[in-house]
């Protein structure tokens, strides 16, 4: 049996991983994660029979969360369901979790992007990581997306400066 990663896998935080839509040939490898739940991000296809089987088998909990995707001019993502996708993978009791759309690539970017502000990596990290992921599929209306994300705080405001002392 193949022991295959799904297409853009990639570890986010302890207990939270990202992919593309898990195919028969990676069931073995998540099997070894012992996942706990998918957040499913798309409408798409069913799982194949091979990821279904598994997932009843192993008890994994599956949390439709359809996002939708950015596209011009006038459509956005959900971003009700980003961040109750955003959440469900965070949650403790239910990783680990693994997060996905159809090939890992911009629905699942924004939300580690998303992810990534409330961690509060830099905006350029966080870009350089969705599009490593992205490739071609590149939205700047994603980046747009993960920039005005209200999840990511506001720095607190730095400490007066102590007064100068006086001149001799």
């Amino acid at each position: 049996q193949a022991h295959e990663p799904p297409l853009n896998f990639g570890l986010v935080a302890p207990g939270i991983y990202r992919s593309g839509m898990p195919g028969r040939n990676s069931v073995a490898y998540l099997r070894r994660l012992g996942l706990r739940t998918l957040v499913r991000l798309v409408d798409g296809p069913a799982y194949p029979p091979a990821v279904e089987e598994w997932i009843a088998a192993a008890g994994v909990a599956v949390i439709d969360c359809r996002v939708g995707t950015n596209r011009e001019p006038l459509v956005a993502m959900d971003g009700g369901a980003l961040a109750e996708a955003l959440a469900a993978a965070q949650r403790p009791e239910r990783q680990p979790v693994l997060v996905h759309c159809l090939r890992g690539q911009r629905e699942t970017g924004v939300l580690v992007g998303c992810m990534r502000q409330q961690q509060r990596w830099s905006l350029v990290a966080t870009f350089d990581e969705y599009r490593r992921f992205a490739g071609s599929a590149a939205s700047l209306l994603d980046l747009q997306t993960i920039e005005l994300f209200g999840g990511a705080s506001t720095p607190p405001p730095l400490p007066p400066l102590p007064p100068l002392p006086p001149l001799p």
